[in-house]
């Protein structure tokens, strides 16, 4: 019950009326934690539940190979024992071992459900999904209640594109425990993936009240919203009110609301640092699932060069670096993320690596450029007029300036809600090459874009 200082307090009583007795001495070191005690109690009396005791602080402490030397120690004569056997196995990747030690569980103890949700769990690793169900299916035979086999069931099911089932199963298991943070997070993402905004909207917006970090909900709650706005602004608006007033502090919730409202920013630095902190990990693989195309297509507009000095400002992960590898001697790289700047650190093209935003960089220093890029950045400029003026100071005579753009058909900029800057397509600087292209995916359409080749005049 979690009540320990009971607990220790009986144990230590026990031990007054017999000094000796092995169970009290593995109560008081099991309550302690004391790996020194359970080892030696384990050597002096042999008590399988000794060497189970000492086995689960073993795998706590990350010591998976004595932790599996112990357990064995038990005889493996109760299914809890071959139940440990089959984790730690799991957590050496002996896979095959790690299922046939969840069989003998079964064996030992079939109406309890674990071992039963175990074999389920391997063979879904293993990518068999049938077995999988099916021992889920067992688990839940044993106990409709276990949640674990319920939730896993849920996520099998999803994985197979059979999404109404796994809706029922996420809603089961949150009917037997309403606060159970994994369904609540899954079910938001499946309920976005059917269409079904507003209510995923608020699941994540429980989950932020709650002081809930799992998988990025902040960003997940800006896609629903933005989604949710198609059909339903003021509603989506709504929400974004809602986010800011509950949390006045969160970069995010400013931005997302200021794109509801049209309200004027001077400044995203905290929002922008956040996104591609958050995404560092991930942000290639996004881009590539993405379809987006602005690097490649500015890339083919710049003449081969070589150029001795050159500047990426936004340099995000570094594809800029890596697209015109071999044709700049000094290539400096600028972004506001840390992550991202590990990212491109490690590719190995820039000479240089500065995090600082965009602007404090450009007035701050005074080199001049043959060639300066910026790529997918002014999305998340809410004026770029003096960026401009500044990236033009920073080039040599007839240096290159080559940049893309997300654009609209309005004739001014604007917030989307896409958490996007949208620029016209006309530009009161002389373009040497200009191109339209899809940038990249937004939905299930593409965003319209332009890329451009300038020069210093």
């Amino acid at each position: 019950q979690k009540r320990f200082d009971l607990a220790a307090d009986a144990f230590h009583k026990a031990l007054t009326l017999c000094p000796t007795l092995p169970e009290a001495r593995l109560g008081i070191a099991v309550i302690h934690q004391d790996l020194i005690e359970l080892n030696q109690i384990a050597l002096d009396t042999n008590l399988p539940d000794a060497w189970y005791h000492l086995s689960r602080l073993y795998q706590n402490n990350g010591r998976w190979k004595e932790a599996l030397n112990a357990i064995r120690k038990t005889g493996l004569g109760l299914g809890s024992y071959c139940l440990e056997e089959g984790v730690i196995f799991e957590h050496l990747d002996q896979w095959d071992e790690a299922l046939e030690a969840y069989k003998k569980a079964a064996e030992l103890e079939p109406y309890l459900p674990e071992p039963w949700a175990n074999q389920a769990n391997i063979f879904r690793h293993q990518g068999d999904f049938a077995a999988a169900e099916h021992y889920y299916k067992r688990a839940l035979a044993q106990d409709k209640n276990y949640i674990p086999a319920r939730h896993n069931l849920a996520d099998l099911m999803v994985c197979a594109d059979r999404l109404a089932e796994g809706l029922e199963q996420y809603r089961a298991v949150l009917t037997q425990n309403p606060n159970y943070v994994p369904a609540l997070y899954n079910l938001a993402v499946v309920l976005e993936k059917v269409g079904e905004y507003a209510e995923a909207a608020g699941l994540y917006v429980k989950l932020l009240s709650a002081g809930e970090t799992i998988g990025n909900i902040r960003w997940r709650l800006a896609n629903t919203l933005a989604l949710l706005a198609e059909t339903d602004r003021k509603l989506a608006a709504d929400f974004a009110e809602g986010w800011v007033k509950n949390f006045p502090q969160d970069a995010i919730a400013a931005h997302v609301e200021a794109a509801f409202q049209q309200k004027s920013e001077t400044d995203i630095t905290d929002y922008v640092r956040a996104l591609y902190d958050d995404f560092a990990d991930t942000y290639d693989a996004t881009m590539q699932h993405l379809k987006a195309s602005a690097v490649d297509e500015v890339v083919t507009l710049i003449p081969s060069g070589p150029y001795k000095k050159a500047l990426d400002l936004g340099c995000g992960t570094g594809a800029v670096g890596l697209a015109l590898q071999g044709k700049i001697k000094d290539l400096t790289g600028v972004d506001l993320s840390e992550k991202m700047l590990e990212k491109a650190r490690s590719n190995g093209q820039y000479r240089h690596l500065h995090l600082s935003d965009i602007q404090s960089f450009l007035i701050d220093k005074k080199e001049k450029y043959d060639l300066i890029t910026l790529v997918e950045v002014l999305e998340y400029l809410p004026d770029i007029r003096l960026t401009f003026q500044e990236i033009f100071s920073h080039l040599k005579k007839k240096g290159l300036f080559a940049f893309s753009v997300e654009t609209t058909t309005k004739s001014r900029p604007f917030l989307s809600p896409n958490g996007r800057y949208l620029y016209p397509e006309e530009y009161n600087i002389t373009i040497l090459k200009q191109k339209k292209i899809n940038i990249r995916l937004e939905g299930k359409n593409f965003a319209d874009g332009l890329v451009f080749l300038t020069q210093k005049n």
